[in-house]
């Protein structure tokens, strides 16, 4: 096998094994299909098995292995073709290279090569070695971004800055839906409950406060009476759209990790967002990182997603998401703390898991009974 995975994809050590064979097979790859790879204008080598394909472990972080190709008609010839290779693993109902493939290409048919909302082009997916090819492509890392130009020591025009991206990052994400739309359904129902119940139960062994918990189930069972006759929409979840999965450019945005293969709510992408510039752990040395600025890319961003200030009906709907989200939020990063052994878990679980998000939790259900008493909910 060219490609071995672990058999679970919710298990947060899954990795894929990436063999000497397999790199060989996507050079030939590269080489066979380098005519439809070149960019309009480029002219195609007349023998392609003379190419140099260099393929080297790309350096970006990722949860699947990446390597960077360039391809050169000679060892002192310019490059002909840069791309990245995506090695991504295949479980038992989604095989995560071909869904991203699928929707990069819609998403490159929508946006097109140049505009301010991108996505890298894609090339090539190789079933045999389930491996996903695009085209690389500029720009920084927007978290990467946001740790600079949200210090407090930026200048002003920073701010500006980012907000544009902000707005950018909604309109994408707007543009994403709109693309993979898959009907409605009533807010706040289905497994929405649930979850919620589920994770209440989970914290509920680790110390969360009873009364924290209670008063979460009564607003979620308030905003499923609000919700049974309204209707929002459903579409290609991305899963993971936070600012770790957007380049910023010059005026432009690219969006990655596209992989994932279920529809749901569209705010459940939307709340992913503000909760990841939330509940953002800079490194000790982002001490210097300004929340206040981080939180005041949540209005650009709304706005290039609803396309104007929310009205007071999306509001709830998204503050309702919200309190899911931040429950969501607490799991992964307590599994994310836990890999670093026993003591770490002990404390975030008193940090964490017993007092800030019991405190933000506490807030987040009283600006929905606010924002439902207002609006005449249940």
């Amino acid at each position: 096998m060219s490609n071995v995975v672990k058999p679970t994809p919710h298990d947060l050590d899954d990795t894929v094994i990436v063999t000497e064979d397999a790199l060989e097979t996507l050079r030939s790859h590269i080489r066979g299909g380098i005519a439809g790879y070149l960019e309009p204008g480029r002219v195609p080598p007349s023998d392609p098995d003379t190419l140099l394909v260099d393929v080297h472990r790309f350096s970006e972080v990722s949860s699947y292995p990446l390597y960077s190709i360039e391809v050169r008609p000679s060892a002192d010839a310019p490059v002909l073709l840069s791309a990245i290779a995506k090695f991504a693993p295949v479980f038992s109902d989604n095989n995560e290279g071909l869904t991203e493939y699928r929707h990069l290409s819609q998403m490159w048919e929508r946006l097109g090569p140049a505009g301010e909302l991108r996505v890298p082009r894609p090339l090539d997916f190789y079933e045999d070695i389930n491996a996903l090819v695009m085209q690389r492509v500029g720009g920084e890392r927007f978290s990467r971004v946001l740790l600079k130009e949200c210090s407090r020591f930026a200048p002003d025009e920073a701010a500006a800055r980012m907000a544009d991206a902000a707005r950018m990052c909604g309109e994408w994400l707007r543009a994403y839906h709109d693309t993979t739309a898959d009907g409605t359904m009533a807010p706040f129902s289905g497994s929405f409950l649930a979850d919620v119940q589920g994770k209440l139960d989970y914290f509920g062994q680790l110390g969360f406060p009873p009364g924290v918990a209670r008063r979460v189930r009564e607003t979620v069972e308030r905003l499923a009476d609000w919700g049974h006759a309204r209707r929002i929409a459903v579409a290609d979840r991305h899963g993971d759209y936070g600012p770790q999965n957007v380049h910023r450019g010059d005026g432009y945005i690219y969006v990655f990790d596209l992989n994932y293969h279920v529809t749901a709510p569209v705010l459940e992408d939307v709340v992913y967002f503000l909760v990841t510039l939330e509940t953002l752990n800079p490194y000790p040395s982002q001490w210097f990182l300004d929340r206040r600025r981080v939180m005041a890319l949540r209005p650009p961003f709304l706005a290039g997603y609803f396309g104007d200030t929310p009205a007071d009906e999306v509001a709830l709907l998204v503050e309702g998401y919200y309190l899911k989200a931040l429950l969501f939020r607490c799991a992964k990063q307590r599994r994310n703390t836990s890999k670093r052994g026993a003591l770490a878990e002990r404390v975030f679980d008193a940090l964490r898991v017993r007092r800030y998000y019991p405190r933000r939790l506490s807030r987040q259900c009283a600006l929905i009974d606010r924002l439902l008493d207002a609006g005449g909910g249940a």
